[in-house]
Protein backbone atom coordinates (compact mmCIF):
# COMPACT_ATOMS: atom_id res chain seq x y z
CA UNK A 1 0.00 0.00 0.00
CA UNK A 2 1.34 3.93 -0.96
CA UNK A 3 1.97 6.28 1.78
CA UNK A 4 -0.14 8.50 -0.56
CA UNK A 5 -3.60 6.42 -0.64
CA UNK A 6 -4.51 7.21 3.34
CA UNK A 7 -3.55 10.96 2.91
CA UNK A 8 -6.82 12.39 4.84
CA UNK A 9 -8.95 14.18 3.17
CA UNK A 10 -8.63 18.20 4.11
CA UNK A 11 -12.09 19.47 5.71
CA UNK A 12 -14.11 21.97 4.06
CA UNK A 13 -15.66 24.36 6.80
CA UNK A 14 -19.01 25.16 5.70
CA UNK A 15 -20.53 28.58 5.37
CA UNK A 16 -22.29 29.87 8.54
CA UNK A 17 -25.81 29.71 8.35
CA UNK A 18 -27.75 32.94 8.78
CA UNK A 19 -29.12 33.97 12.39
CA UNK A 20 -32.56 33.10 12.97
CA UNK A 21 -34.42 35.75 13.05
CA UNK A 22 -35.87 37.38 16.19
CA UNK A 23 -39.47 37.98 17.12
CA UNK A 24 -39.92 41.58 17.35
CA UNK A 25 -42.26 42.73 20.48
CA UNK A 26 -42.53 44.29 24.10
CA UNK A 27 -43.58 40.78 25.66
CA UNK A 28 -39.87 39.36 24.97
CA UNK A 29 -39.02 41.54 28.06
CA UNK A 30 -39.59 40.15 31.42
CA UNK A 31 -42.10 42.81 31.96
CA UNK A 32 -42.99 45.64 29.47
CA UNK A 33 -40.31 48.57 30.13
CA UNK A 34 -42.47 51.01 28.68
CA UNK A 35 -45.21 51.00 31.63
CA UNK A 36 -44.40 53.46 34.65
CA UNK A 37 -44.91 51.15 37.48
CA UNK A 38 -42.14 48.55 35.67
CA UNK A 39 -39.72 51.48 34.28
CA UNK A 40 -37.54 51.68 37.82
CA UNK A 41 -37.35 47.72 38.32
CA UNK A 42 -33.92 46.31 37.84
CA UNK A 43 -33.62 44.18 34.46
CA UNK A 44 -32.37 40.99 33.95
CA UNK A 45 -29.46 39.58 32.00
CA UNK A 46 -32.75 38.16 30.20
CA UNK A 47 -33.79 41.44 29.46
CA UNK A 48 -30.32 42.88 28.51
CA UNK A 49 -29.64 39.43 26.05
CA UNK A 50 -32.86 40.15 24.12
CA UNK A 51 -31.88 43.78 23.76
CA UNK A 52 -28.89 43.58 22.15
CA UNK A 53 -30.61 40.92 19.49
CA UNK A 54 -33.23 43.63 18.47
CA UNK A 55 -30.62 45.97 17.78
CA UNK A 56 -28.31 43.44 15.73
CA UNK A 57 -31.44 42.77 14.52
CA UNK A 58 -32.01 46.04 13.63
CA UNK A 59 -29.05 46.42 12.24
CA UNK A 60 -28.68 43.79 9.87
CA UNK A 61 -32.17 44.93 8.28
CA UNK A 62 -30.31 48.46 8.10
CA UNK A 63 -32.36 50.41 10.42
CA UNK A 64 -29.49 51.64 12.34
CA UNK A 65 -26.25 52.51 11.21
CA UNK A 66 -22.55 51.49 12.50
CA UNK A 67 -22.05 54.22 15.33
CA UNK A 68 -25.96 53.80 16.14
CA UNK A 69 -25.10 50.52 16.79
CA UNK A 70 -22.19 50.66 18.69
CA UNK A 71 -23.90 53.69 20.50
CA UNK A 72 -26.68 51.67 21.87
CA UNK A 73 -25.15 48.54 22.39
CA UNK A 74 -22.46 49.82 24.58
CA UNK A 75 -25.26 51.28 26.91
CA UNK A 76 -27.44 47.92 26.73
CA UNK A 77 -24.69 46.02 29.23
CA UNK A 78 -24.79 49.01 30.98
CA UNK A 79 -28.62 49.29 31.56
CA UNK A 80 -29.89 48.87 35.38
CA UNK A 81 -33.99 49.16 34.89
CA UNK A 82 -36.05 48.10 32.46
CA UNK A 83 -36.57 51.99 31.97
CA UNK A 84 -33.21 52.44 30.70
CA UNK A 85 -33.53 49.38 27.81
CA UNK A 86 -37.06 50.92 26.48
CA UNK A 87 -35.56 54.25 24.69
CA UNK A 88 -32.62 52.39 23.34
CA UNK A 89 -35.13 49.97 21.17
CA UNK A 90 -37.92 51.41 20.82
CA UNK A 91 -37.84 52.77 17.37
CA UNK A 92 -36.57 49.72 16.22
CA UNK A 93 -39.75 47.60 17.21
CA UNK A 94 -40.98 47.03 13.33
CA UNK A 95 -42.26 43.66 12.17
CA UNK A 96 -40.69 42.36 9.35
CA UNK A 97 -42.22 44.07 6.14
CA UNK A 98 -43.57 47.23 7.95
CA UNK A 99 -42.26 50.13 6.98
CA UNK A 100 -40.75 52.13 9.77
CA UNK A 101 -42.60 55.40 11.10
CA UNK A 102 -46.18 54.62 8.70
CA UNK A 103 -43.99 55.78 5.76
CA UNK A 104 -44.11 54.34 2.29
CA UNK A 105 -41.03 52.34 0.94
CA UNK A 106 -38.67 54.26 -1.08
CA UNK A 107 -39.40 51.95 -4.22
CA UNK A 108 -43.31 52.93 -3.84
CA UNK A 109 -42.15 56.12 -3.55
CA UNK A 110 -40.18 56.77 -6.57
CA UNK A 111 -43.25 54.77 -8.38
CA UNK A 112 -45.29 57.40 -7.68
CA UNK A 113 -43.20 60.07 -8.34
CA UNK A 114 -42.60 58.60 -11.89
CA UNK A 115 -46.55 58.09 -12.74
CA UNK A 116 -46.90 61.99 -11.56
CA UNK A 117 -44.39 62.80 -14.18
CA UNK A 118 -45.55 60.08 -17.16
CA UNK A 119 -48.81 61.50 -16.41
CA UNK A 120 -47.87 65.13 -16.93
CA UNK A 121 -45.87 64.46 -19.92
CA UNK A 122 -48.78 62.68 -21.49
CA UNK A 123 -50.94 65.72 -20.96
CA UNK A 124 -48.00 68.14 -22.35
CA UNK A 125 -48.00 66.08 -25.65
CA UNK A 126 -51.76 66.12 -25.97
CA UNK A 127 -51.72 69.99 -25.87
CA UNK A 128 -48.42 70.10 -27.95
CA UNK A 129 -49.71 68.09 -31.11
CA UNK A 130 -53.12 70.11 -30.69
CA UNK A 131 -51.73 73.31 -31.13
CA UNK A 132 -49.77 71.28 -34.32
CA UNK A 133 -52.95 70.31 -35.70
CA UNK A 134 -54.70 73.45 -35.24
CA UNK A 135 -51.78 75.01 -36.79
CA UNK A 136 -52.16 72.56 -39.69
CA UNK A 137 -55.74 72.93 -40.28
CA UNK A 138 -55.39 77.04 -40.07
CA UNK A 139 -52.61 76.74 -42.71
CA UNK A 140 -54.39 73.94 -44.93
CA UNK A 141 -50.83 71.69 -45.24
CA UNK A 142 -48.74 69.85 -42.75
CA UNK A 143 -46.14 72.03 -41.46
CA UNK A 144 -42.81 70.87 -39.22
CA UNK A 145 -43.73 68.76 -36.58
CA UNK A 146 -42.33 70.73 -33.99
CA UNK A 147 -43.83 68.85 -30.96
CA UNK A 148 -40.76 65.96 -31.11
CA UNK A 149 -38.16 68.60 -29.30
CA UNK A 150 -40.26 69.29 -26.62
CA UNK A 151 -41.51 65.83 -25.89
CA UNK A 152 -38.25 64.76 -26.58
CA UNK A 153 -36.63 67.01 -23.80
CA UNK A 154 -39.33 65.94 -21.15
CA UNK A 155 -39.10 62.02 -21.93
CA UNK A 156 -35.50 61.82 -21.06
CA UNK A 157 -35.73 62.71 -17.44
CA UNK A 158 -38.73 60.39 -17.49
CA UNK A 159 -36.53 57.53 -18.55
CA UNK A 160 -33.78 58.40 -16.29
CA UNK A 161 -36.15 57.99 -13.41
CA UNK A 162 -37.41 54.33 -14.93
CA UNK A 163 -34.02 53.04 -14.75
CA UNK A 164 -33.14 54.35 -11.16
CA UNK A 165 -36.87 53.19 -9.87
CA UNK A 166 -36.01 49.93 -11.34
CA UNK A 167 -32.38 49.66 -9.04
CA UNK A 168 -33.04 51.36 -5.87
CA UNK A 169 -30.21 50.30 -4.09
CA UNK A 170 -29.93 50.99 -0.31
CA UNK A 171 -27.45 52.94 1.30
CA UNK A 172 -25.12 51.30 3.82
CA UNK A 173 -21.61 51.42 5.02
CA UNK A 174 -18.63 49.72 3.25
CA UNK A 175 -16.71 46.86 3.68
CA UNK A 176 -13.77 48.85 5.15
CA UNK A 177 -16.12 50.36 7.68
CA UNK A 178 -17.47 47.44 9.05
CA UNK A 179 -14.42 45.83 9.42
CA UNK A 180 -13.36 48.73 11.44
CA UNK A 181 -16.38 48.72 13.84
CA UNK A 182 -15.77 45.02 14.08
CA UNK A 183 -12.13 45.36 14.82
CA UNK A 184 -12.82 48.43 17.04
CA UNK A 185 -15.20 45.75 19.12
CA UNK A 186 -12.59 43.49 19.41
CA UNK A 187 -10.49 45.62 20.84
CA UNK A 188 -12.91 46.34 23.68
CA UNK A 189 -13.80 42.93 24.07
CA UNK A 190 -10.01 42.49 24.89
CA UNK A 191 -9.90 45.20 27.61
CA UNK A 192 -12.76 43.70 29.31
CA UNK A 193 -11.04 40.16 29.14
CA UNK A 194 -8.08 42.12 30.95
CA UNK A 195 -10.03 43.75 33.83
CA UNK A 196 -11.89 40.37 34.74
CA UNK A 197 -7.82 38.99 35.23
CA UNK A 198 -7.36 42.48 37.03
CA UNK A 199 -10.47 41.83 39.46
CA UNK A 200 -11.86 38.50 40.15
CA UNK A 201 -14.40 40.31 42.18
CA UNK A 202 -15.82 42.20 38.80
CA UNK A 203 -14.85 39.13 36.51
CA UNK A 204 -18.57 38.51 35.57
CA UNK A 205 -19.78 41.37 34.62
CA UNK A 206 -16.71 42.14 32.65
CA UNK A 207 -17.04 38.95 31.16
CA UNK A 208 -20.42 39.46 30.00
CA UNK A 209 -19.48 42.85 28.56
CA UNK A 210 -16.58 41.43 26.75
CA UNK A 211 -19.07 38.57 25.05
CA UNK A 212 -21.70 41.68 24.33
CA UNK A 213 -18.78 43.37 22.14
CA UNK A 214 -17.55 39.81 20.40
CA UNK A 215 -21.14 39.70 19.32
CA UNK A 216 -21.50 42.86 17.96
CA UNK A 217 -18.21 42.55 15.69
CA UNK A 218 -19.34 38.85 14.84
CA UNK A 219 -23.02 40.83 13.80
CA UNK A 220 -20.66 43.72 11.62
CA UNK A 221 -18.46 40.61 10.15
CA UNK A 222 -22.27 39.25 8.67
CA UNK A 223 -22.91 42.42 7.18
CA UNK A 224 -20.05 42.80 5.07
CA UNK A 225 -20.61 39.31 3.47
CA UNK A 226 -24.18 40.79 2.48
CA UNK A 227 -22.75 43.84 0.61
CA UNK A 228 -22.74 43.81 -3.11
CA UNK A 229 -19.71 42.28 -4.25
CA UNK A 230 -18.34 41.95 -1.26
CA UNK A 231 -14.67 39.45 -1.05
CA UNK A 232 -14.65 36.93 1.73
CA UNK A 233 -13.90 38.77 4.91
CA UNK A 234 -11.55 37.59 7.71
CA UNK A 235 -12.00 36.41 10.73
CA UNK A 236 -12.83 38.23 13.88
CA UNK A 237 -9.89 36.16 15.26
CA UNK A 238 -7.30 37.62 12.43
CA UNK A 239 -8.88 41.49 13.19
CA UNK A 240 -7.82 41.75 16.99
Amino acid sequence: MSQWENIPKPVVPSAPSPPRPVWVGWSGFSLDPRAAEHAPLRASDADRAYASALLEQAFQQGRLKVDEFDARSDLVPRAATLGELAPLVGDVMVQPGAAPGGQAPVAARSGQRGTMMWRTWVGFAVFFNLVWMMTAWSLGRSPYYWPMWPMLGMGIPLFINYVRTGHVARSSESEADLQRSAAKQLRKAEKHRQKAVRRPDRAGRELMRAQAHEDRAAALMRSTTALPGAAPTARTDDLR
